[in-house]
């Protein structure tokens, strides 16, 4: 092939070189990533998220109502932060009544302690906040006073 005295008309941007060829799914990753690429806007804060207080249920299923909060700084330009409630451990299975916003009915399966996770995504940065949610076994203690010999007092719990 003889030599070219043209150039690439064109611009590159965000040129990268790596000691092994990608993958299929990292090329992917890159192509979808779109204008964002692979170098976030550095002056985008992640979303602040709050799953909200730790939830106490009664009876099976167990249903209850999820107070999230979620927060972004605008960045980029025209976002929407986009919510997502799952289900991050528990013994059995969540429904939730809208899982997309922050505050939303969860139907439990069966108890025992589940917990949930929030995710807020402006599109670049993700963060995430944990609640608990679960059955509170109401603890009834009985106490005796008795008295020792010598007057001291004796103070016996059980449940």
């Amino acid at each position: 092939m003889a030599p070219s005295t043209s150039y690439y008309p064109g611009q590159l941007d965000e040129v990268s070189l790596y000691k092994r060829p990608l993958n299929p799914e990292e090329i992917n990753s890159i192509f979808v990533s779109g204008s964002v690429g692979k170098c976030p806007n550095d002056n985008n804060a992640t979303p602040m998220v709050y799953a909200g207080p730790d939830l106490f249920l009664k009876g099976v299923p167990g249903v209850g109502t999820l107070n999230g909060q979620a927060s972004d700084d605008g960045v980029p330009a025209g976002s929407t932060v986009r919510l997502q409630w799952s289900q991050f451990s528990g013994p059995g299975s969540v429904n939730f009544n809208n899982p997309t916003s922050a505050v939303t009915s969860a139907t439990f399966s069966t108890n025992g302690i589940y917990v949930l996770k929030l995710t807020a995504d402006d599109g670049e940065a993700q963060s995430s906040d944990l609640v608990r949610c679960g059955w509170r076994r109401c603890a009834r203690w009985t106490t005796r006073l008795g008295w020792r010999p010598g007057g001291r007092a004796m103070v016996w719990m059980w449940m």
